[in-house]
């Protein structure tokens, strides 16, 4: 059986191990990503609820403004 030197297989290794990081840092910057999409959405949705509860008041004061 060959066996091949020692600093080749580290540095197979090192590639190998560089290549699982990047993909984990991939995934996290995805991750990141879709956190950060995911408090814009909860943002929006709390605004235009907020919107609509405002929309209401006016038109209950305009109700007993006319009554």
């Amino acid at each position: 059986m060959v066996q091949p030197p020692a600093t080749l297989m580290q540095t197979q290794t090192d590639r190998k191990i560089a290549e699982e990081e990047r993909k984990t840092y991939e995934v996290q910057q995805m991750a990141q990503t879709q956190r950060q999409q995911l408090v814009r959405e909860t943002a929006l949705a709390d605004i235009q609820q907020e919107m609509v509860k405002s929309e209401q008041i006016v038109q209950i004061a305009d109700l007993k403004a006319q009554a």
